[in-house]
């Protein structure tokens, strides 16, 4: 995908202290064969490696975005992944 052209499709994943899962959570993402998306990671004041577990895909469509402060709620990371998505279409990867 260039640049210059949004994702058909934003992916939203909320996570908190969730390293181990998430990396299932990502790899199901990025296996798809529909490559038209870009996926937000959001954590919530994550305070484990989920950062690492992101970067570790090497994946220019994969995105991470930390929370200052714990909502508690999967609503703020899920609300943050919306502000952020370029996509025409939402898709929740919970």
């Amino acid at each position: 995908m260039p640049d210059n052209q949004s994702p058909l499709v934003t992916v939203i994943v909320a996570t908190y202290n969730k390293s181990d899962a998430l990396a299932y959570a990502i790899k199901s993402a990025v296996c798809q064969t529909f490559t038209d998306f870009e996926c937000w990671v959001v954590g919530d004041n994550c305070t484990d490696d989920s950062a690492s577990v992101v970067s570790s895909f090497n994946d220019s469509r994969l995105y991470w975005h930390i929370l200052p402060e714990n909502s508690g709620y999967q609503s703020a990371p899920n609300n943050e992944g919306l502000r952020r998505a370029k996509g025409k279409y939402i898709a929740y990867l919970n």
